[in-house]
């Protein structure tokens, strides 16, 4: 569609689409639970490891040992 004077169309549109019931479908399915669950249990593991080495990680495995990703926790 085009603009006209009397009535303006918008280029581009964005959807977006909420997470939080898309998260909600990922617990509810038991094999993605089991997944998620591992990741935030992995995340409570490398916390604790960094508090008994100064911060700093004895071997940097996955993505999870990242700066930025541990700060948010």
């Amino acid at each position: 569609k085009k603009s006209s004077p009397q009535k303006k169309v918008a280029q581009k549109m964005f959807d977006m689409f909420p997470i939080g019931p898309q998260l909600q479908a990922l617990w509810h399915h038991p094999d993605q639970a089991e997944k998620m669950r591992w990741h935030q249990e992995y995340t409570n593991k490398t916390i604790d490891e960094l508090k008994t080495t100064d911060g700093i990680p004895e071997v940097y495995e996955d993505i999870l040992h990242r700066k930025q990703y541990l700060d948010v926790k």
